[in-house]
């Protein structure tokens, strides 16, 4: 019982987070029906959560017919911690319609599928979870019409073996190990993520008959923040290496990046909406960071939602909404400026 109890809490936290994260997002609806979408309808990550929600299906239906409760709820927590919210949201970022709209890289099918997956979870917890359960029906319907009163009164979701692919969940296992060690690796060398590498290297057992698709390979470059992931066969288990060494172009990546940063919790601090265009007012005397920012202004603004990024320093006639001064690396100081 008390196990129960503390899964509970914790997918109580993840689904509010979940259900935040949906509504900030949400836009115009895809049209899609993920309950018959073709496989070849959707990219590799969103293709395994339909494929991990259907297995997911598969064992908690049968752990109920055994009467095995307590297998189920955890079946269920481990989706919902680390499949949706730790793998896929967190991997489908960019995806949504979030910073700059569709024109910046948004899927309107994102914040639909995101919606698919947690009105079916809803069915599934109802017995484990009812009143959370029906927090999910009602709040993914609110403004709409539900096609029931209750998430109580929904049929028990069904399998759709066609979803499911068992090799695509296996590889996406591996790449989450290899990007798990990849960023294990980055925390031992003392090196941000926000700053861009060369490559990793990555040394597999030749007995191995996983293949990585270009695909998922660039999963891991995101993850890790690499240029290039190699593999090469080893007659160990799994292995990575990461380049560690810093070329001026990389590092001027990783300085954008951290400007970027810097911007985005300022927006954040401000109170804007996540869709508002502002300007920027920006300053530095660092010359190798202010020509890194010069180069990707276009890029900088499109990843900040900003009106214009003006060079200029402190002006005591402006009154800017927020300001703040701050060392990108040491000795790297800029000063930014942020009004409506």
């Amino acid at each position: 019982e008390e196990d129960l109890k503390e899964i509970q809490n914790g997918l109580w936290r993840v689904i509010v987070n979940s259900l935040r994260f949906w509504e900030l997002y949400k836009g115009q609806k895809s049209g899609i029906d993920f309950h018959s979408a073709s496989k070849n309808d959707l990219p590799a990550l969103d293709r395994w959560l339909l494929s991990r929600w259907n297995s997911l299906i598969d064992s908690v239906t049968e752990s109920l017919d055994n009467y095995d409760a307590t297998s189920s709820s955890r079946g269920i927590e481990r989706f919902v911690v680390e499949d949706l919210s730790n793998w896929w949201i967190r991997r489908s970022r960019d995806g949504f319609s979030s910073y700059g709209g569709p024109a910046a890289g948004g899927q309107s099918h994102k914040s639909d599928l995101l919606r698919f997956v947690l009105l079916e979870l809803a069915k599934l917890m109802a017995p484990f979870t009812p009143f959370l359960a029906e927090h999910i029906h009602e709040e993914l319907h609110r403004g709409t019409t539900a096609g029931t009163d209750s998430v109580h009164l929904h049929d028990w979701p069904k399998v759709d073996k066609k979803l499911i692919d068992k090799e695509l969940e296996e590889n996406m296992e591996l790449v989450r190990r290899v990007a798990s060690l990849g960023l294990a690796a980055r925390k031992e060398a003392g090196i941000k993520v926000r700053q861009p590498l060369a490559n990793l290297t990555v040394h597999q057992n030749p007995k191995s008959k996983t293949q990585i698709s270009n695909e998922l390979l660039g999963l891991i470059k995101e993850e890790v923040n690499v240029k290039d992931v190699i593999f090469e066969k080893s007659d160990k288990e799994l292995e990575v290496f990461l380049d560690t060494e810093m070329t001026a172009a990389l590092r001027a990546e990783g300085l954008v990046r951290e400007f970027i940063r810097m911007v985005q919790d300022a927006r954040k601090d401000a109170g804007y909406d996540f869709d508002q265009k502002v300007s920027a007012f920006w300053s530095t005397e660092d010359k190798f960071l202010k020509d890194a920012i010069l180069r990707e202004i276009e890029f900088i603004k499109q990843k900040t939602v900003l009106r214009d990024l003006r060079e200029s320093r402190h002006n005591p006639d402006i009154i800017y909404d927020v300001e703040r001064e701050i060392e990108l690396e040491p000795g790297q100081k800029i000063w930014l400026g942020l009004k409506k």
